[in-house]
């Protein structure tokens, strides 16, 4: 699923960047381009740094990585940084790929689903109806779901929704939900009762929440 991920993620971002840019291909294409090698390389230092959230899966690293934190934020940290090497607004560029990078997400996590894999805790008791073989499809949900904040944000006045809320509210809501749905997955405790994917839930939130103070005090 990882090139129809890919694909969404330029389709929607391209299009997104070029209205932040003034209809400049010179400025959005490389921005799109730059989010997606950041992407990868994202995806790869989140495989290599925690590589026991993979064990259970039959998927190489990038086809689970691009659609999980370490895919996310490299390609906002991608297009912020070829941004203001550009020229370009950073934080506008970050905003317009925000929909992409939910969405791609959104479709990886289909992978997930077909695949088997990603599953959370098991419940006995439930007998033939168990939730954990669908994790992915709560993940995926939670990805939507903060897409639909971020389109009502979008539609707001424009002194009420000024660069940077797009994402500072994926960052946090996507944050939580995801911290909330890792209770349900059961991946091994690394610090306390947290899970790695519940530590950087936390910091994706807690970035989320000082992008938005840092754009309230600003405004």
């Amino acid at each position: 699923m990882l090139p129809l991920a890919v694909a969404f993620f330029a389709v929607l971002s391209y299009h997104r960047l070029l209205q932040c840019a003034g209809d400049r291909r010179s400025r959005a294409l490389p921005i799109m381009l730059a989010a997606i090698v950041s992407g990868v390389a994202g995806a790869w230092l989140h495989a290599e740094w925690l590589p026991a959230e993979s064990v259970e899966s039959p998927h190489g690293w990038l086809d689970i990585r691009f659609g999980s934190f370490g895919g996310y934020w490299g390609a906002f940290l991608g297009a912020i940084v070829c941004a203001r090497l550009i020229g370009a607004s950073a934080l506008a560029s970050a905003d317009a790929i925000v929909p992409g990078v939910l969405v791609g997400g959104a479709v990886a996590r289909v992978g997930c689903l077909f695949a088997g894999c990603c599953r959370g805790v098991h419940v006995a008791a439930l007998g033939a109806f168990d939730p954990s073989r669908i994790w992915p499809a709560y993940d995926l949900f939670a990805l939507l779901g903060t897409a639909a904040v971020v389109k009502w944000i979008e539609r707001k006045p424009a002194r009420d929704s000024a660069s940077g809320i797009q994402l500072g509210l994926c960052l946090f809501t996507y944050g939580a939900l995801r911290f909330i749905l890792e209770f349900a997955r059961g991946l091994p405790h690394v610090l306390g009762p947290l899970s790695s994917a519940q530590a950087l839930s936390a910091v994706q939130m807690f970035a989320g929440l000082g992008v938005l103070f840092f754009l309230s005090r600003k405004h």
